[in-house]
Order: structure tokens, then sequence, then C-alpha cells
């Protein structure tokens, strides 16, 4: 029963606290903040490099999921306010076009269907690659049966003059 309980106020501590915390950013322009604050700061890429490092560190030798969304945070705090070249952009901006197919069916390479071909690099650099590339070849997949279903729900909707159909967006990822 104590074990239950414990879980269950991780998951809560682990789940709500970030989605309150980002709230409290989105409410509060916390992002638009730092990104003024930190405009003008010499060497803000390596002291942010410096800082990422260090959180991993802290992290890896205090391994709490207490910790893991103060952390969390800090990275995303972090990351946001460091800039970043084109090429990264663009890869980033791909990735955010599948992140969320990669966040729903990531689990079930690793937990249920495909453990032996996520584990197969053998070490944690690229068995996570490894995972990011099965999982986007599995979101390209999952977009090419989505996005007809989605257009052909809008194009049924729409002969009924609603403009509000239940899929709203269903653009091509480039």
């Amino acid at each position: 029963m104590l074990t239950i309980m414990v879980n269950a106020i991780v998951l809560v501590g682990t789940s709500l606290l970030p989605f309150i915390i980002g709230s409290i950013f989105a409410k509060e322009k916390l992002f638009s903040k730092l990104s003024s604050n930190f405009r003008n700061i010499k060497h803000k890429n390596g002291i942010g490099f410096f800082g990422i490092i260090s959180l991993v560190i802290i992290h890896s030798l205090y391994e709490s999921m207490i910790i893991a969304p103060f952390t969390g945070i800090a990275f995303i705090c972090i990351f946001v306010s460091m800039n970043k070249s084109k090429i990264i952009e663009k890869v980033l901006l791909y990735i955010s076009h599948h992140s969320t197919n990669i966040w729903l069916i990531h689990m079930f390479f690793y937990i249920s269907f495909f453990k032996e071909l996520t584990f197969a690099p053998k070490y944690p650099l690229f068995i996570f690659v490894w995972l990011i590339f099965l999982c986007l070849i599995s979101s390209h997949i999952i977009n090419f049966i989505y996005y007809p279903i989605a257009k052909f729900v809008d194009k049924y909707f729409s002969r009924f003059g609603r403009q509000d159909s239940p899929v709203k967006s269903h653009k091509a990822v480039v």
C-alpha cells in the first residue's frame, strides 16, 4: 500500500509540477523575460553549455524523480536562452513536426513490442539516436495514413457548411 502511495505522489510530482510551472511560465511570459535578460550576455552559449553539463552531472549524482522536474525546467530555460545555429534550428523544427508522434510511440519501442530492436546498438547514446530514428520513421508512416483521413474528414464536414471540423490542423510535414 505504501509503495502505491509513493508511486502516486511521484507521478503527480513529476507530471503535475512541470505542467503547473509551464503554465506559470506561459502566464507570466517568463521565457520572454529570460530571453531579454540574457540577450546581451557575452559567451552566453559557453555559459549555457556549462550549465547544461552541470545539470547532467548533478542529476547523475543524485538520480531522483524528485529532482528531475527541476533539472528539466532548468535545462529548458538554459537551452531556450542559448543562440542556436541555422542547422540546429532546422533539425529542431523537423523533429518538432513529429514530436507528438514521437511522444506517443516511443514507449512501444523500448518497453512493449521492439525491445530487442531498440536496444540492439548496446550503448546509451546510440540507443537514444536509434530510438529517435525509429520513431521518426514511424511518425512518417503515421502521417502518411493520418493526413488523407484528416483531409477526408475536413472535406466531409465542409459539405455541411461546418468550418469547425474535429480535425483542426493537418498540414503536410516537409
